[in-house]
């Protein structure tokens, strides 16, 4: 039953079909092919230009593959076979694991990094990517970041300007400003005090005298705008902070003697009942008196005595 169109009869051979593993062939002639047992592969031509290249070369395999395997062609000894193989060669063994290119048709197997990390660019792997935990992750796109955290001897070794973190010892906020740890200062009300530059002037809170805080904290600053003083609550009353020409303590100098200030009364003082900004050895002159008073513990008892 051979037919020339279907390929060259080789000699002595006749081109049939046999029924057998695979084939079937009926009374009236009919000729069916089952796929899944066939053991031989017969290729037909469908055009005159196809018909030439007709062949039978190819055994199909005895046994089924494994999970993962197809069909490829192998040749051993000159004779090309059909057989189940993985074609890509590649073991996998976990989830998560990519094929990546290292360079031209090469590759590695990169695996999956740890829970919550990411992928990013490293030139120094073989796959030229890594997974990392060094980023700043976030609670959410409206919750918080979570920021690096540690104790003061965890800082890194050799920081960059601008890197920030939580000192779990000082319990603040900090940043290296290029040459030292700069600790962020903490405020109830959410503010910091600006400044005009690093080597210019702190903007101080500003008011008169009615606008003073109802209940300021001891060691509160700022500027009384009534009598133009830097002033400060020293937990009892708001207290000046004296110019230049005043040494801070309620003394003046003139660079020859030094003169103890105190709050002048509308009428001389009485000796005993000394004025309430005065100190042990507070001098005191009165205008109107001509003369000179000091005050001194008598006993305990701070009085006003004329020198």
């Amino acid at each position: 039953m051979g037919n020339s169109s279907q390929g060259a009869v080789l000699p002595g051979q006749v081109q049939a079909v046999i029924q057998g593993a695979g084939i079937s062939i009926v009374a009236n002639g009919t000729i069916s092919v089952d796929s899944q047992t066939v053991v031989g592969l017969m290729k037909l031509g469908q055009t005159a230009g196809t018909a030439a290249a007709a062949y039978n070369s190819y055994e199909w395999p005895t046994t089924t593959g494994t999970a993962g395997q197809q069909l490829t062609i192998n040749t051993v000894g000159g004779i090309t076979t059909l057989k189940w193989d993985d074609p890509d060669q590649i073991p996998w063994t976990a989830k998560g694991q990519l094929l990546v290119g290292t360079g031209v048709n090469t590759q590695t197997l990169l695996n999956v990094g740890a829970d919550g990390s990411i992928l990013i660019a490293d030139s120094a792997t073989t796959s030229g990517l890594n997974y990392t935990s060094n980023f700043v992750a976030t609670t959410g796109s409206t919750g918080a970041a979570n920021i690096p955290a540690g104790a003061t001897g965890a800082r890194p070794a050799a920081p960059v300007t601008g890197q920030f973190r939580f000192n779990t010892v000082s319990l603040a906020m900090e940043y290296w400003n290029g040459v030292a740890w700069y600790t962020i200062p903490a405020s109830t009300s959410g503010l910091f005090v600006d400044k005009t530059s690093a080597t210019g002037s702190a903007a101080m809170p500003a008011g008169t005298s009615l606008q003073r805080d109802a209940a300021p904290a001891q060691g509160y600053t700022r500027f009384n705008s009534t009598n133009g003083t830097l002033e400060f609550w020293d937990g009892a009353a708001w207290s000046s902070v004296a110019s230049s020409s005043l040494l801070g303590l309620g003394l003046t100098t003139n660079n020859i003697y030094t003169v103890t200030k105190v709050t002048e009364a509308a009428v001389p003082p009485t000796p005993g009942a000394g004025q309430t900004q005065a100190i042990l050895g507070s001098t005191y002159y009165d205008t109107t008196l001509g003369q000179m008073f000091t005050y001194y513990s008598n006993s305990g008892s701070p009085v006003w005595v004329a020198v």
